[in-house]
């Protein structure tokens, strides 16, 4: 049984030995998930899904990480930046509570559809070096009686910006990228929120029967989470600003000031098709 460093390292080996010179991925096959789930983890047993995002192990007295302590994830690996789920844990019963819903709606709506695309694959165990992309694709999105988008449908890309990952490997059948970005898509009663993600990375188990299971995060302006703050808060605006001010743990400026706070979000998806 490997530990977890070990496996770290073999993935890491593979990610550097399997590449061509350009960092660009061989042929190969290509596999899409279309997620139907979309939430922010949740801390349990004060372990919560989440990346280093910053590189670093942030403590409470440190300026360089925004005087903000730093998660430990469920396999016991610390420094891990998600400040949103700590957020979200402190902000129950505010519109906060409802992110989750919001996002859940608008992809059952058909509104935000986000695609998981991997290209370059020659092993669905091991392979050193695939290419990944998060796709907004539109399309009839069929929805089955228990409410999650049905697989195996065909979508077509929104957009003809690629997102392609700086860095993307399996290794034991999980998918690791790095270096993307999304853009999330909220439905508030009717009105429609944007909310961009960047510097995301992305793990999960490519499943046998076709799905996808595992969690992204990255980093968001404060300033961009804020306008959340300004739907259905209840009087609570200045409150729920300075929370997130105070939750803020990424990006710090030369005055120790953070403009940025990370995330993760649970992956759920089934296997569709990009057209």
């Amino acid at each position: 049984m490997f530990s977890l460093f070990h496996r770290l390292f073999f993935a890491m080996l593979l990610l550097c030995l399997g590449c061509t010179d350009n960092g660009v991925c061989g042929a190969g096959d290509e596999k899409s998930f279309l997620m139907h789930t979309l939430k922010p983890s949740v801390f349990v047993d004060e372990r919560v899904n989440g990346f280093d995002l910053d590189g670093m192990v942030g403590a409470a007295q440190d300026p360089t990480s925004c005087f903000r302590q730093d998660a430990i994830d469920h396999e016991g690996a610390e420094g891990i930046d998600n400040a949103l789920s700590l957020l979200m844990q402190e902000l129950q019963g505010t519109e906060f509570e409802m992110l989750p819903q919001y996002i859940l709606q608008t992809i059952q709506q058909g509104d935000f559809l986000l695609m998981i695309h991997v290209t370059g694959i020659d092993d669905l165990q091991f392979d050193s070096c695939v290419q990944v992309e998060l796709v907004l694709v539109g399309g009839d999105v069929l929805v089955g009686a228990d409410d999650l988008v049905l697989d195996g449908q065909t979508l077509y890309r929104q957009t003809s910006t690629q997102n392609i990952s700086a860095k993307a490997s399996i290794s034991e059948g999980i998918l690791y990228a790095e270096g993307l970005s999304a853009q999330l898509l909220l439905d508030v009663d009717d009105f429609f929120l944007e909310l961009p993600v960047r510097n995301v990375s992305l793990r999960g188990d490519m499943q046998g029967n076709g799905g996808f299971s595992g969690y992204m995060g990255g980093v968001t302006d404060v300033n961009e989470l804020q306008v959340l703050t300004q739907i259905g808060n209840g009087g609570y605006f200045q409150f729920l600003r300075d929370r997130i001010n105070q939750h803020a743990d990424m990006n710090p400026d030369s005055d120790g000031f953070c403009h940025g706070i990370s995330s993760s979000f649970d992956v759920e998806a089934v296997e569709a098709y990009l057209r």
